[in-house]
């Protein structure tokens, strides 16, 4: 079971600002193998949602589907290192098509164990 909140306000006057929540459900798979030298994990999450706009009428679907694959280095830097590439894509599908959006995101993370 899964939620979210997203909101975009619009740099122009005249464009309609982007105010949904959702509530939905979703499965995924996971993989991880450890062992002293090295670390590795990876998953695969894909949901749907029931979506509405803040305080309004307008209602629809959204979408999902999240990705990630971490390395864990042990002993590289001080206690160990870890290395996080994460996908995330959401796509919108409202009653109201100017609702219609799609989110992409792209994330690397690296970070040091003490």
């Amino acid at each position: 079971m899964a939620a979210n909140y997203v909101r975009a306000e619009s740099p122009k006057n005249g464009a309609k600002d982007f105010d949904i929540g959702s509530l939905g459900l979703g499965t995924g798979l996971k993989f991880k193998h450890y062992e002293r030298s090295f670390g590795f994990q990876a998953f695969v999450i894909g949901t749907i949602y029931y979506a509405s706009e803040g305080f309004s009428t307008e209602f629809g679907s959204q979408n999902s589907v999240a990705a990630e694959i971490q390395f864990l280095i042990p002993e590289i830097i001080y206690e160990g290192m870890i290395v996080r590439y994460r996908f995330e894509s959401q796509r919108w599908n409202m009653n109201d098509a100017s609702l219609n959006y799609q989110r992409q995101y792209h994330g690397l993370f690296i970070g040091v164990l003490f």
